[in-house]
């Protein structure tokens, strides 16, 4: 490495971190990929190439950039195994469960090496005399996620039953992950709409809370016939996915909200808007969820549609692009179906059962649903 290319590596970390903590943006994660490729130049200066990747491991992880944050992570663990007087294992353990918490998200990953790769965690976790609170969680999310309900219930028991201590999420996530709970798993949409309040109506948050219970929320409480309380959870939600990536699960979720609601011009305009998300982007997990309420959506505009074609502005990349924009909705809902098909069997043959199977039944209800809801002037 030149003096040249560490001090632009070293000026790339200073750019970054002027941009703010809150900024989670492809463009933060373009400078510090840029600034770790030149620390990595001739690997002489560790400290550069450690802090590029720690503030890399940050905004990639939060603007949706997992593979990036999981490489950069791994290579800082290593460095922690190899040196660990240099390197304090402790500064990585925030990180950790921002790491394992993304691993389910691709089905190429093994469950074994997902329960392997929490084990280690654990193990760290009580080297550095920190109680197994967020281990208990990720093991609750990580189970609630793969559809494995038994042990999402044990897990939350777990870890209800610790007591926090400075290794725990903050108390906002901690309710977010509890909503997501009796939501998901306990299928009590009532008791957990009543929990979320504090961050429904703004009492709490943080950095990524309460973007996905905003989103969540909205067809459980069409459900309950709670209409008028939706109008502002889905503009507040919107407001608050800016350019994260990350929210594209949370998109399909509005996607579903907007198609009940009759909304389908603003349906329409946020499909288009976010579709290279989903379909270009690595979370795949949430690309699954934005193409279930992307399904949703067309599927009650082609009911209702007077011919069978609709202009979008889609992405190139997809392999039926035209140059036109003029798509025939049913072979667009056909595609659609093939590619949940096709997300759903790989979950699932991960997981070992049919819980992204069920989602997408799940999706096809929603067509039963009615509400119109004016969003005109809002």
């Amino acid at each position: 490495m030149t003096d040249v290319d560490r001090s632009r590596a070293q000026e790339l970390i200073d750019r970054a971190r002027a941009m703010g903590f809150f900024d989670h943006s492809p463009a933060k994660v373009a400078l510090l990929e840029e600034a770790v490729r030149l620390a990595d130049a001739d690997g002489t200066d560790d400290d550069l190439r450690w802090d590029a990747r720690h503030e890399l491991v940050h905004t990639a992880t939060f603007c949706g950039f997992y593979e990036t944050a999981l490489v950069a992570f791994a290579w800082q663990l290593g460095k922690c195994d190899e040196n660990p007087e240099r390197w304090h294992e402790r500064d990585l353990l925030w990180q950790y469960k921002w790491i394992i918490s993304s691993l389910h998200r691709f089905p190429g990953i093994p469950l074994e090496r997902i329960d392997e790769t929490t084990e280690d965690m654990a193990r760290r976790y009580e080297r550095c005399g920190l109680n197994q609170r967020p281990v208990h969680d990720v093991r609750r999310r990580n189970a609630l996620f793969t559809g494995n309900l038994e042990a999402t219930h044990e897990h939350y028991r777990l870890w209800k039953a610790t007591p926090r201590d400075s290794g725990a999420d903050c108390a906002a996530c901690e309710l977010a992950n509890e909503f997501d709970y009796f939501l998901v798993a306990r299928e009590q949409p009532e008791e957990a709409i009543e929990l979320a309040e504090p961050l429904l109506d703004g009492r709490m948050s943080c950095a990524v809370v309460p973007l996905s219970c905003l989103a969540q929320v909205l067809v459980p409480l069409l459900r309950l016939g709670r209409v008028e309380e939706t109008v502002a959870h889905h503009l507040r939600g919107i407001g608050l996915i800016d350019d994260r990536s990350r929210a594209i699960g949370s998109v399909g979720d509005h996607l579903d909200y907007l198609a009940i609601t009759g909304n389908h011009r603003r349906g329409i305009a946020l499909l288009e808007r976010r579709f290279a998300w989903a379909s270009e982007g690595r979370n795949l997990s949430g690309r699954f969820t934005f193409y279930l309420g992307a399904w949703v959506l067309l599927s009650r505009i082609a009911e209702r549609a007077r011919k069978p074609t609709r202009k979008l502005r889609l992405p190139r990349s997809l392999p039926f692009w035209r140059e036109d924009a003029t798509y025939r909705l049913d072979e667009l809902l056909a595609w659609l179906e093939g590619e949940l098909r096709g997300l759903a069997d790989a979950f699932d043959r991960r997981n070992g059962n049919e819980w992204f199977a069920r989602r997408v039944t799940a999706a096809r209800e929603l067509l039963a649903l009615d509400t119109p809801i004016s969003l005109a002037g809002r």
